[in-house]
C-alpha cells in the first residue's frame, strides 16, 4: 500500500520538473544534466545501505526514503531559487535508493526463497507499473489544468506522500532484517541432516564427505 501510494508522486518528477525547471530560467540544453543529479546520492544511498539497515533498521531506512521524496516536493511549493529547485534533485537518489531499493531488500529477507521472484515481481507491478501508470496520468492532468498554480500541482505529492509516511510509521513491523539474518550465528541456521551416505562430519549447513562418496 504504501510503495504504491509513493510510486503515484514519483512520475511528478520525470514529467513535471523538466517543464518547471526550464520555466525558472534554466537552460533547455541544462536540463537533462540537472535531471540526472540524483543518480549520484542514489549511488551514495546504495553503498551505506547495508549500513544503514544495520544503524536504523529496515523501518528507518525506508523512512528516510519516503522523507527525501516529502521534502523535495515541500522544497517546491514556495518558488525557491532555481539553485535550491535544482538542487532538490538530489533527494531523489535518496529516496530511490533507501526506499525502493531497501524495500526490495527487505521483501528478499522476508520471503521464502521460492516466492521471492514474485514478491518482487508484484512489488514492481505495484510501483513501476500500476503505481507510475495513475501517477503518469495524474501528473499529466495536474501540469494540464493548472500549468500557471506550480503550489497546487506539488501540493497533491506533499500531501500523498505525508499520509503514506504516516500510515507507514503507524503499521509496518519488521521482526527481522537482511542484516540480522547475514549476521545470523551457525546454530540458527537450519542444520542439513547429517543422513548423507559417506558423511564423515558437518559445520551448519556444511557436509564433508570422503572421496570414495
Amino acid at each position: 500500500m504504501t510503495a504504491f501510494g509513493v510510486y503515484l508522486t514519483t512520475p511528478m518528477v520525470y514529467q513535471v520538473m523538466p517543464a518547471y525547471l526550464e520555466s525558472r530560467g534554466l537552460p533547455r540544453a541544462w536540463v537533462p544534466t540537472a535531471m540526472t543529479l540524483g543518480q549520484w546520492p542514489e549511488i551514495a544511498a546504495l553503498a551505506f545501505l547495508p549500513w544503514m539497515l544495520g544503524r536504523i533498521g529496515t523501518k528507518g531506512t525506508l523512512a528516510v526514503g519516503i522523507i527525501a521524496w516529502l521534502v523535495r516536493f515541500l522544497s517546491l511549493l514556495g518558488r525557491p531559487p532555481l539553485a535550491i529547485a535544482v538542487g532538490g534533485g538530489l533527494l531523489h537518489g535518496v529516496g530511490v535508493g533507501c526506499f525502493t531499493v531497501g524495500g526490495q531488500v527487505f521483501l528478499d529477507s522476508r520471503a521464502q526463497t521460492r516466492q521471492r521472484a514474485s514478491a518482487q515481481g508484484l512489488f514492481l507491478v505495484l510501483t513501476s507499473g500500476l503505481g507510475s501508470l495513475l501517477g503518469n496520468l495524474m501528473a499529466g492532468d495536474l501540469a494540464g489544468t493548472h500549468p500557471d498554480n506550480d503550489v497546487l500541482v506539488f501540493l497533491i505529492p506533499c500531501v500523498i506522500n505525508g499520509a503514506m509516511l504516516i500510515y507507514f510509521l503507524a503499521g509496518f513491523r519488521s521482526h527481522d532484517s537482511t542484516v540480522d539474518r547475514a549476521g545470523a550465528s551457525t546454530a540458527e541456521l537450519p542444520l542439513r541432516p547429517h543422513s548423507v551416505r559417506g558423511t564423515v562430519g558437518g559445520v551448519g549447513n556444511l557436509v564433508t564427505e570422503p572421496a570414495d562418496g
